[in-house]
């Protein structure tokens, strides 16, 4: 089986013997560059062949084929999906034949798939538990339908979220039994009201808005408690402490700030957020929601985190009735104006990132139709 070539920089090459021949690799010509090589199996290489400094202590980026990605100046000669280590100099390319920019333009998440089903080895899904950590770069986020996703789960009234919010608690506490609860899973979901996270966003010592938080961050853990939920040593600390007057280090994480920024409906009072307590008197909030996998729709994106971080395990045909096609749902928006197509008619307003929240989108949504069974 072809394994990917150790690729060694012009300013190395002059005078040295090629080793990575030496270990069962092609080897890159001297004075030529990088070559593009056939795709192997990507865990074999970084585990077995001696470039665990290169491949198995770092964070790696796919990039699209003939990728103008800044990072990869000397590398465009690829024509197909390749993964680089996402920071440092590249030592190594990993090649995925087959991908080419032909056939990524055709059916770009065939080509995703295929290069997820050899570097993870399970050619049905796109998750994988094992490291090295692969991640979607900028250049592979650019349609609508392959951005990154998250939601925002808003009603008019906390009681509006309490369904939700229960059922997520009752999914954590079974995941949290069977042992498969993720590691990125939020300590508490909580309704907040937007009123209060603008007042902390803009002052974070705000006395009313962090007396409105600790109120309702009370009846949260109250409810997983009460619930069966085992809360961490932090938290039990900080629900001891919520009798006497307690001021909380809030931190809000960047998607929530970027969302409070585009709200355009004053009929939304209340949003559910996932958070951390790092402290007993420490927390961060966010808006559930991330990087997509390969192969993943905006859409899917932004339903397995809501699963993975807050157990809110939302009904795929329910929000994709809702959710334009071009976003990874099934909604047609050929003859549907802009206007009609957000909240009035299908009550879901998709929010499209811009600068540097280019490859975000967000779903703001009601309190979903969630999966019926466990």
């Amino acid at each position: 089986m072809s394994q990917p070539q150790r690729y060694v920089p012009p300013h190395r090459r002059r005078g040295q013997h090629n080793r990575t021949a030496d270990r069962g690799f092609a080897g890159t010509t001297k004075g030529t560059g990088p070559t593009k090589l056939a795709a192997g199996e990507f865990q074999s290489t970084y585990r077995n062949h001696g470039v665990r400094e290169e491949w198995g202590k770092v964070r790696y980026n796919v990039h699209s084929p003939k990728c103008s990605c800044g990072k990869l100046a000397n590398l465009r000669g690829f024509d197909n999906l390749i993964i680089v280590p996402k920071s440092g100099q590249v030592h190594a390319v990993y090649v995925c034949e087959g991908t080419n920019q032909k056939a990524f333009i055709e059916d770009a998440k065939s080509c995703e798939m295929k290069l997820a089903a050899e570097i993870f080895n399970r050619g049905d899904t796109v998750e994988s538990n094992v490291k090295p950590d692969v991640s979607c770069a900028g250049c592979l986020l650019t349609a609508d339908d392959s951005k990154n996703g998250f939601l925002a789960i808003c009603a008019k009234s906390s009681e509006d979220l309490e369904t939700t919010i229960l059922n997520a608690i009752g999914r954590a506490i079974v995941d949290q039994q069977n042992g498969t609860i993720s590691k990125d899973h939020g300590h508490f979901v909580i309704a907040v009201k937007l009123s209060t996270l603008l007042l902390l966003r803009d002052d974070p010592k705000s006395t009313h808005a962090q007396s409105d938080l600790a109120m309702s961050l009370q009846q949260a853990l109250e409810m997983m408690e009460s619930g069966g939920a085992a809360l961490s040593i932090a938290a039990q600390d900080m629900l001891l402490q919520m009798s006497s007057t307690i001021r909380l280090e809030l931190v809000l994480g960047h998607h929530i700030k970027f969302f409070l920024e585009q709200l355009l409906d004053d009929n939304l009072k209340y949003v559910m957020l996932f958070g951390y307590i790092d402290s007993p008197t420490k927390i961060q909030l966010d808006l559930p929601g991330g990087k997509r996998y390969l192969g993943e729709s905006t859409l899917d994106c932004a339903i397995r985190k809501a699963d993975r971080e807050c157990s809110v395990k939302i009904d795929r045909d329910w929000l994709s009735s809702r959710v334009p096609s071009k976003y990874g749902g099934s909604l047609s928006t050929r003859n549907m104006s802009v206007e009609d197509s957000v909240l009035s008619t299908i009550k879901v307003n998709v929010i499209a990132g811009q600068d540097e929240e280019r490859t975000n989108v967000y779903f703001v949504i009601p309190p979903p139709v969630l999966q019926s069974e466990y």
